[in-house]
C-alpha cells in the first residue's frame, strides 16, 4: 500500500467526518508507526476525550500489536476504561504494508460513560465485543510500561523482589508478548525491578525467543 504520508490528506478528511458524525465524545486518532511508536500519533480530532494530541505515543495495544507474529486486521468494539472513569467503545483498523507488517492504524474512540450505566436500552451501542482487551491511552510512553507491570502482579499475584528465574521468564514472556521491550529504556527498569544484570535479562530473553 502507499505510505501513511501520501494518503495522510485523505484520511483526516475521513477522521473530521467521523468525529463530525458523532460528536465531540468521539475521537478519532491515526497513528504512524513508522514515526515510531513513542510519537505515533500524527493527526487527531477530538483529543479531549483522552487528552491526546500529536506527537503523543501509540496506547499498549498498538505496542503488542507491532510485537505480534500474528498481526490482525482489525480490532472492533472492545471496552476500555480510563483512569478518570471515563468508558469508551473503541474500533481500532489496521494498515499494512507489502509483507503484511502493521505500520499504522486509525482508532475510533468513543466516550460512552454517560449511556454505559443504561446500555440494556442502547445494546447496539455498548455490546462490548472484546470485554477482555485492557487499553492504556497514555501522553507518557513510560505509563504503559508501568501499567503493564502492575497489570502482570495483580493478575498473578506476583511479588518481584522473590522470583525465582521461572517466575522471571514467564514475567518476561508476557512484558515481551505486549511490546515492552520496544519502550525506551524499559531494559534498565526491568533489570532494576527484578535486580538482575542487562546480561542476565539478555539472556533470558533469549531462552523465551522461539528460535527460527
Amino acid at each position: 500500500m502507499q505510505s501513511l504520508d501520501e494518503i495522510k490528506t485523505q484520511l483526516e478528511m475521513i477522521m473530521k467526518g467521523i468525529a463530525k458524525q458523532f460528536g465531540s465524545n468521539c475521537e478519532v486518532v491515526l497513528h504512524d508507526h513508522k514515526k515510531g511508536l513513542h510519537k505515533s500519533i500524527i493527526a487527531i480530532e477530538n483529543g479531549q476525550v483522552t487528552g491526546r494530541k500529536v506527537g503523543d505515543p501509540s496506547t499498549n495495544i498498538g505496542f503488542a500489536i507491532s510485537r505480534s507474529k500474528d498481526q490482525a486486521d482489525a480490532q472492533y468494539g472492545y471496552i476500555s476504561k480510563l483512569p478518570n472513569g471515563k468508558i469508551l467503545r473503541s474500533t481500532s483498523v489496521y494498515f499494512k504494508n507489502d509483507e503484511g507488517k502493521v505500520i499504522g492504524a486509525l482508532c475510533i474512540n468513543l466516550d460512552i460513560s454517560q449511556i454505559y450505566h443504561i446500555k440494556d436500552s442502547v445494546n447496539y451501542l455498548t455490546t462490548d465485543d472484546n470485554s477482555n482487551i485492557e487499553e492504556n491511552f497514555s501522553t507518557n510512553v513510560s505509563e504503559i510500561l508501568d501499567s503493564l507491570i502492575e497489570q502482570y502482579a495483580i493478575n498473578n499475584n506476583a511479588d518481584y523482589n522473590n522470583m525465582n528465574k521461572v517466575q522471571m521468564l514467564k514475567f518476561l514472556k508476557f512484558l515481551d508478548e505486549h511490546g515492552a521491550f520496544l519502550i525506551r529504556n524499559s531494559s534498565s527498569k526491568i533489570c532494576k525491578l527484578l535486580k538482575i544484570s542487562k546480561y542476565t535479562l539478555y539472556a533470558y530473553l533469549k531462552e523465551i525467543t522461539p528460535q527460527e
